[in-house]
């Protein structure tokens, strides 16, 4: 088996993208590529774990399985053909969340004083998802708390990226490079769908790093 790992930052983006550009891109531009294979009329399941650890907030301990209930509903609702469903240990599942302090922040570049997610997916031969884990900071790289709706936001934007789905050039989804909303719409819902279409074809288009807007 062929695992290829990459990192899915804002920049860097290929074939749908213009390299280097750090542009999102628009699901309706490409609508399929980096994803999880499902065989056509089934729906696939994948398990998601969401590791928190000790020095997190107690907020993460106490509201763990609410707030993952709560992000895979909200995914769940969109229709696309997967299915997420909790975890009963983190080697049985496909999705790792894992809460940390704050993301690093790379190069002191000015683009991730606000960082808050970012999504690692590992591919297997022929192209698809083999394994995804993801990154939720409860404080900027630079030690300011982010409020819990920001976080739970970034959650969801990440989960997103998990699946596949790249930034997406609206400015009031859930999936746009700094979102304003808290969960998805109806748009990124019907991207969802899009995505996973049959017929949708395209070569990978990545972007990910996220950064909640001020609300």
């Amino acid at each position: 088996m062929v695992r290829i790992s990459l990192w899915v930052f804002a920049l860097g983006l290929t074939a749908c993208g213009r390299p280097g550009t750090g542009l999102a891109v628009a699901p309706e531009q490409c609508t399929a590529g980096v994803r999880w294979a499902v065989t056509e009329g089934s729906t696939r399941t994948l398990r998601v774990w969401l590791e928190v650890p000790s020095s997190a907030t107690p907020a993460w301990k106490f509201e763990r399985s609410a707030r993952l209930s709560t992000v895979l509903d909200a995914w769940n609702s969109a229709g696309a053909p997967i299915r997420l469903v909790p975890a009963k240990s983190f080697t049985t599942s496909e999705i790792v969340v894992l809460v940390v302090d704050r993301l690093p922040l790379e190069g002191n570049r000015e683009a991730h004083i606000h960082r808050a997610g970012v999504t690692h997916l590992t591919f297997v031969e022929g192209g698809h998802i083999g394994r995804a884990r993801t990154f939720v900071a409860e404080h900027t790289p630079r030690g300011q708390p982010y409020a819990t709706t920001d976080q739970m936001a970034t959650l969801m934007h990440e989960l997103g990226h998990a699946l596949g789905l790249p930034h997406d050039a609206g400015a009031k989804t859930l999936m746009a490079a700094r979102p304003v909303v808290d969960n998805p719409t109806p748009r990124d819902r019907m991207h969802a769908r899009a995505y996973y279409a049959p017929t949708a074809s395209c070569s990978r288009a990545l972007s990910a790093v996220t950064a909640p807007s001020p609300r």
